[in-house]
């Protein structure tokens, strides 16, 4: 039996770390509330709850993500 999915919770997280930077890199340097001196990429995962199951996941760079 299929269920209707009713609510799908939103969850964005930064991920850094010591990588080579390049301009075409995924790794980018933004704004960091952690370490502004390491690069980073940006995770937005939609789930569905209250199942926790991922929906969808998308990765940006982090001078991209707003």
């Amino acid at each position: 039996m299929t269920r209707a999915v009713e609510q799908v919770r939103l969850d964005a997280t930064t991920i850094s770390g010591h990588h080579l930077i390049s301009e075409e890199g995924l790794f980018q340097f933004g704004h960091s509330k952690d370490d502004p001196n390491l690069p980073q990429v940006k995770l937005m995962m939609g789930m569905i709850d209250p199942l926790g199951i991922p929906l969808v996941t998308e990765v940006v760079s982090r001078e991209q993500a707003r």
